[in-house]
């Protein structure tokens, strides 16, 4: 709780693995979207007005925003022709 009182985002992966509904559920995405890669479950927590800083995924993701509100920066081009692996941007 100290780190969440400090302004940081709690971050639980993988919930999936101990969850048969959520599986379920990414088993029916993966369905939906004839995806054959690996897909996690993973949940955000985050103090209000904080969060990730910008940054790169080098992943696809997924969001459902369950609770609050964000403000999306998205281009029509990538910042990066090619991102390398575990890129973050400096703000």
């Amino acid at each position: 709780v100290y780190l969440f009182d400090a302004g940081m985002t709690l971050c639980v992966d993988s919930l999936e693995v101990n969850s048969r509904k959520l599986a379920g559920f990414i088993e029916t995405v993966r369905r939906e979207l004839d995806f054959e890669g690996r897909i996690v479950v993973n949940a955000y927590y985050s103090p209000d007005t904080q969060g990730f800083d910008w940054h790169f995924d080098a992943q696809h993701v997924l969001v459902f925003q369950l609770e609050g509100h964000k403000r999306w920066q998205l281009g029509r081009t990538p910042a990066l022709a090619s991102p390398p692996f575990g890129f973050v941007a400096q703000a």
